[in-house]
């Protein structure tokens, strides 16, 4: 499955928004 590369950017800016609301999460 090929992706364009403003689907893969958007996929990799979720998975970092992700990885800071856990971060977030965790220290609260």
């Amino acid at each position: 499955m090929l992706l364009t590369e403003n689907e893969r950017l958007r996929l990799e800016n979720d998975e970092l928004n992700i990885d800071e609301m856990r971060r977030m999460k965790l220290k609260v």
